[in-house]
């Protein structure tokens, strides 16, 4: 073989599988359950026309996971929302997550959680918007197959692709659309925390907003232009590296920016200033009981 075609064949070669007790390395079989609790608050400041609206929430979502199917060459999951409510004073933000109760989705994976599929988002979108073409339309652009396969991989990929020992740092990039106001593009910067006690991961990041090279001409509204910085961005992860599962997760971050939005030929500047936690807890019993 020359040297050409060995390199090729090297390139395609699938990477070689971690190793079973290799630390922060999730361990699924077939019949697997366990349980989340996801708490995220958010205050931000909405500035339209030099007036400011200022408002909070706090979203708590319960899900149920279950291993439908587990091999060396990927998983299927199934998610079940358990519970989800919301507090606060952003309008029509309580009745959207009551209706999130029962929603399945079913995502397919390689063997490094890569999400190839997802199956349910149809029901989802026909019980959040009761059937309804025109909200159907909006929200589908909001919560999109793309920003569904990003929330699970957001579960199981905080852990790197390699073996690590403490110490060691990794980093990883996630895209996130996020419908008509473009996508998210995150660089996040991974330490294995040198520590005793148990698994902990550290990490930090920088994020960038793009706004929509091609805007929806059916949406009622466009951002014509804008930029959103994040001014922070910081968390932990918690693992039990035996058992093969997440423990925690807690996230800090920070935003600030200028929005222009196009509405019925007009354009009306928008400041926001945002700033959100977010902790996730993982458990073998139901987390909505409690």
């Amino acid at each position: 073989m020359n040297a050409l075609l060995l390199i090729s064949a090297m390139a395609l070669a699938p990477a070689a599988p971690l190793p079973k007790d290799a630390p922060l390395q999730w361990k699924l079989a077939k019949g697997d359950k366990f349980f989340t609790k996801t708490v995220q608050t958010m205050t931000q400041t909405v500035t339209v026309m030099g007036t400011d609206m200022d408002q909070d929430n706090e979203q708590i979502t319960f899900h149920k996971y279950e291993i439908k199917e587990a091999s060396d060459k990927g998983y299927t999951i199934e998610q079940t929302t358990i519970k989800s409510a919301v507090k606060g004073n952003i309008p029509g933000a309580g009745d959207a997550a009551e209706k999130m109760k029962d929603i399945k989705l079913t995502f397919t994976t390689d063997e490094k959680f890569e999400v190839k599929k997802v199956e349910g988002l149809d029901k989802m979108l026909e019980k959040l918007t009761d059937g309804n073409e025109q909200a159907k339309q909006l929200v589908s652009s909001m919560v999109s197959e793309d920003l569904m396969k990003q929330g699970l991989m957001e579960l199981f990929k905080l852990t790197p692709d390699k073996v690590v020992k403490k110490g060691d740092k990794w980093k990883k990039e996630g895209k996130y659309p996020l419908g008509p106001l473009g996508e998210f593009t995150l660089e996040s910067n991974f330490v294995f925390a040198d520590s005793d006690k148990s698994d902990k991961v550290t990490y930090s990041g920088e994020g960038k907003f793009t706004l929509p090279k091609n805007p929806d001409p059916n949406l009622p509204f466009t951002f014509s232009k804008g930029e959103l910085k994040m001014d922070k961005y910081e968390g932990e992860i918690n693992f039990d590296s035996k058992a093969g599962r997440l423990k925690s997760t807690s996230t800090t971050m920070k935003t600030a920016g200028t929005m222009t939005i196009a509405v019925n030929g007009m354009e009306i500047e928008v400041k926001i200033k945002q700033d959100i936690k977010a902790t996730t807890t993982v458990s073998d019993k139901n987390l909505a009981d409690d």
